[in-house]
């Protein structure tokens, strides 16, 4: 990857990131106002924070997880079934430590979105390598 790339790849990641910070931060406040602004601005801050850390991280596990196995539409079900498993997990057990009082509330539309974008990755990726196969097979077949 050249370095003009690399440097698209990462403004692009981090304004995603900011953009989740954001986002669920936001929403994370609004869910748990009734509860006192300061309660909902502690929540924000938890779940604004780790979304941006998240969108980061989920791409790699969701990539590491699509490795496993050989059968592809099972590698694109694991993928994104498990690395949304593994977000909710860490995020609701962070909540819970951090005394958030809606958590499911606060998630709710971290799994929605997360549902989608996951599902949506791990298609893509399996449509990638389907292509690559593919093209592999046509540069081997002489006639």
């Amino acid at each position: 990857m050249s370095a003009a790339a690399a440097s698209g790849t990462a403004r692009r990641a981090v304004l995603l990131a900011a953009g989740a910070f954001l986002l669920y931060g936001t929403w994370a406040f609004v869910a748990n106002l009734g509860h006192g602004a300061w309660v909902g601005l502690g929540s924000a801050v938890v779940q604004g924070g780790m979304s941006l850390v998240a969108t980061g991280a989920s791409a790699v596990v969701l990539e590491q997880l699509f490795r496993i196995g050989r059968v592809l539409w099972a590698r694109a079900t694991v993928a994104a079934l498990g690395t949304q498993a593994l977000v909710l997990g860490v995020m609701s057990a962070i909540h819970a430590l951090a005394g958030t009082p809606e958590i499911a509330a606060t998630l709710a539309p971290v799994a929605i979105v997360g549902f989608v974008y996951f599902t949506s990755y791990a298609s893509w990726l399996a449509r990638e390598e389907r292509r690559r196969r593919v093209a592999a097979l046509s540069a081997a077949d002489p006639g």
